[in-house]
């Protein structure tokens, strides 16, 4: 049998900003506090990155001698692959690459298949299908290796693929033809990290906060069964009021002399 004392709130746009008003300034501390919490962890414990990007250009000539905008443009994609999986390539970047030992001394970067696999990890390409320019960003924990991966990235790619065969550019598939690279003159700033984005987290813990906090009022205000008015009263019973006792403040007694 349902219960005839139980109030049924109807929940209507006025409950939301009564709830809204209510519990405004908890959702202000809610969310300063939370923002705080989500930015610092953020900033003291979540590993930054840091990234160097280059910028190449592709400039191909077919066997027939022929040159062209559209040859140059095919050949990205392909050339993105590599950078992406060819292990001969990751080899003589890494040998580029010097590195400190227990002792603080400089010795060359291993070409092992941990390191290989790490730095083509830390690579992300962009480009059009439309130019003939696309991008190489080298990604790290620690900013000086980031750009000592893109430094050497950026020394040995032109001569890598100037002089080797990887890419066809006959028309039968077969023929080699000429393929350089140019790179950019300069490279992207490595020394602000890339991630995490402290503001944007600190925004979103703050929001997250005030909704958190408006959804705890708005349910508490949902199931409480108090009647508090004339109107909530009426819900349940038929009866007409006959009065209202007012809210009295005690005084305080004065204490005599």
């Amino acid at each position: 049998m349902e219960n005839e004392n139980s109030v049924d709130r109807g929940i209507r746009l006025s409950d939301l900003w009564k709830v809204f008003k209510r519990c405004f300034l908890f959702m202000i501390c809610a969310a300063i506090l939370c923002g705080a919490v989500v930015g610092l962890y953020t900033e003291f414990f979540v590993s930054k990155e840091y990234a160097v990007t280059l910028k190449f250009k592709v400039k191909a000539v077919d066997t027939t001698g022929g040159a062209g905008q559209n040859l140059s443009v095919n050949c990205v994609p392909d050339i993105v692959e590599l950078f992406h999986s060819d292990t001969d390539l990751a080899k003589a970047v890494l040998s580029k690459m010097t590195t400190k030992n227990d002792k603080g001394e400089s010795i060359k970067v291993a070409t092992t298949p941990e390191n290989i696999t790490t730095l083509q990890e830390s690579l992300t390409s962009s480009y059009s299908t439309k130019s003939s320019v696309f991008t190489i960003t080298l990604t790290h924990t620690d900013a000086q290796v980031a750009y000592d991966m893109a430094v050497a990235m950026a020394d040995v790619a032109p001569s890598y693929f100037t002089n080797g065969n990887k890419i066809s550019l006959g028309s039968n598939g077969d023929d080699k033809g000429m393929l350089s690279l140019v790179r950019g003159a300069e490279m992207s700033n490595y020394t602000e990290p890339v991630y995490p984005h402290v503001l944007q987290t600190t925004l979103l813990g703050g929001i997250l906060g005030a909704i958190l906090c408006y959804a705890i009022f708005f349910l508490w205000y949902v199931f409480d069964t108090t009647i508090r008015t004339e109107e909530e009263l009426k819900q349940i019973c038929d009866y007409p009021v006959l009065g209202q006792i007012p809210e009295i403040e005690r005084e305080m007694p004065v204490s005599a002399k």
